[in-house]
C-alpha cells in the first residue's frame, strides 16, 4: 500500500515485489503478476504441488 508521497516511487515498489518473485520462485508459482490499483499494488502467488514435482521426476526418468 502507498502512502502519499510513496505514490511518486511506485516503480520501486515494483522492484521490490520483483525481488521478491525472485526469491521465492522454487517454492512458488506467480499466478497474477504484480498490479497497481489505486493506492495499492498486488500480486499472487501459489504453493508449487509436491505431487507435481514427483510426477515430473518420474518422466525426467
Amino acid at each position: 500500500m502507498f502512502k502519499g508521497r510513496e505514490m511518486a516511487y511506485v516503480d520501486k515498489g515494483e522492484e521490490l515485489l520483483n525481488r521478491f518473485i525472485e526469491k521465492v520462485k522454487e517454492i512458488g508459482k506467480i499466478e497474477m503478476e504484480p498490479k497497481l490499483e489505486g493506492r495499492n499494488m498486488s500480486l499472487i502467488v501459489v504453493p508449487i504441488s509436491k505431487k507435481g514435482k514427483k510426477k515430473q521426476q518420474k518422466t525426467e526418468k
